[in-house]
């Protein structure tokens, strides 16, 4: 009779356990401190002299602990960088290389606090924000001893990484599993959601095949962007392209960094350089090109390629995407 009252126990022990409702991102089980991170990329444009805004949701449904404030911790990532502020490029011995064809190393600065944020009021869901500029991103911070005067001397890709800490009522601290980036970049740079989405497999309209409702297009160097991880609709790929910036044109490069363009493997083609290829989207004026929007920020990148899959045939892309963020 012991052994089954025992048994019935360690059961119960374990079936509470298995359903004790345990916060995701924190690991806390509904003890309170859940931050959402809203804003996980922010585009610093080197020169604007403009405010950046993080934005986070303060979840308070249900805790046990409400959250009082939310510490942001700020450290600077750059790449190492020689007296006259050039980038050191190495080679696969580690010894610099008088070509940019090695690799880059990455530098960290120090961390530093960059600000508070304050919910005001315990409502079971907060939104709340930070909002930053230059001085404010780069006080305290120092990078190989030195600190960061200017944006001028800025490149493409260096970021500040936030780390979020959420101060509970009841004295504990609960430290985000997730960060946020002010990444410097360019104007195009950010999220889009698809505003058009056109597939054409071997001269027929696959409109049953589904397009991502955004698309993430990074800054790689001034003119140059990457489309993270999709292809058209397929994921599992990129894509380089460059914008004009006096004509606001977009093209293909053939190859970056040495390795020639494709999607799922197959050769990229593009209304330059083999447009009887695309036949069923646009390849005329006003595709592959910008709509620039000064008032509301909501740049549209219109663009058309595609791949040839050989003894198959050609598939084609059109896309017309719209800034969000």
């Amino acid at each position: 009779m012991k052994n089954k009252l025992y048994l019935l126990g360690l059961f119960v022990l374990v079936f509470s356990a298995c359903n004790e409702e345990v916060d995701p991102y924190t690991g806390d089980a509904k003890e309170g401190g859940l931050v959402t991170i809203q804003t996980g990329l922010v585009n610093y444009v080197i020169g604007n002299n403009a405010d950046y805004t993080v934005g986070v949701l303060v979840n308070q449904s249900g805790n046990t602990a409400s959250t009082s404030s939310v510490e942001v911790y700020s450290h600077f990532e750059t790449v190492e960088k020689d007296g006259n502020g050039d980038v050191v490029y190495r080679d696969e011995d580690g010894q610099v290389s008088e070509e940019d064809l090695g690799t880059t190393t990455s530098v960290s600065s120090n961390e530093v606090l960059l600000g508070t944020i304050a919910p005001s009021s315990t409502a079971a869901t907060e939104p709340a924000t930070l909002t930053v500029n230059f001085d404010d991103l780069v006080e305290g911070i120092t990078v190989n001893g030195a600190g960061l005067t200017g944006d001028a001397d800025l490149l493409i890709g260096d970021a500040w990484v936030l780390r979020f800490v959420s101060k509970l009522d009841d004295g504990r601290s609960v430290e985000q599993a997730k960060s946020a980036k002010i990444s410097v970049a360019t104007r195009f740079a950010g999220e889009y959601k698809v505003v058009e989405g056109t597939y054409y497999r071997i001269g027929v309209n696959r409109s049953d095949v589904s397009w991502p409702g955004t698309m993430t297009i990074a800054s790689v160097d001034a003119i140059t962007y990457q489309q993270l991880e999709y292809f058209g609709a397929f994921d599992g790929n990129t894509l380089y392209f460059q914008i004009d910036p006096a004509t606001n044109d977009i093209t293909y490069p053939e190859e970056w960094k040495g390795v020639a363009q494709s999607g799922n493997g197959q050769p990229l083609t593009t209304c330059n350089r083999n447009g009887g290829d695309l036949q069923n989207v646009p390849c005329g004026e006003g595709t592959n090109t910008v709509i620039l929007d000064d008032v509301e920020g909501k740049d549209r990148l219109i663009m058309t390629y595609g791949y040839l899959t050989d003894g198959s045939g050609p598939r084609e892309f059109y896309q017309i995407l719209e800034k969000i963020n």
